[in-house]
C-alpha cells in the first residue's frame, strides 16, 4: 500500500530530501482526499488533469511559503534589523529623479 511504499522509498533517499519527499506525499494524498470528499459530499468531480493541476498549484504555494519563511528567519537572525521597517519599505514606491 501507499504507507509501505512511502516508508521504503523514504529509507532509500538521502536524508536531506526526506522532508521534501514527506511533504510531497502528504500533499498529494491530501489533494486526493479533498477530491474524494468533493465527490462524496458535494457531488462535484474534477478530471485527473484538474487534480494534477491542483497538486502543482498547492506545491508551488508551499514552495513559495517555505522560501518566504526561510527569508524571514534569515533576516530575523541578523542583528539590528527591523523587519517591520523592512516590510514597509517593500511597499514604498521608488521615486525617479530624472
Amino acid at each position: 500500500m501507499l504507507a509501505d511504499w512511502w516508508l521504503e522509498t523514504r529509507n532509500t533517499v538521502l536524508e536531506d530530501i526526506r522532508r521534501a519527499l514527506d511533504s510531497i506525499v502528504l500533499l498529494v494524498t491530501w489533494v486526493i482526499w479533498m477530491e474524494r470528499n468533493g465527490r462524496s459530499f458535494n457531488n462535484t468531480a474534477k478530471t485527473t488533469t484538474q487534480v494534477v493541476d491542483t497538486v502543482i498549484e498547492e506545491l508551488d504555494t508551499y514552495i513559495n511559503l517555505q522560501t518566504t519563511v526561510t527569508q524571514v528567519m534569515y533576516l530575523s537572525s541578523i542583528p539590528n534589523i527591523n523587519l517591520q521597517k523592512l516590510s514597509k519599505l517593500e511597499h514604498t514606491p521608488i521615486r525617479s529623479y530624472s
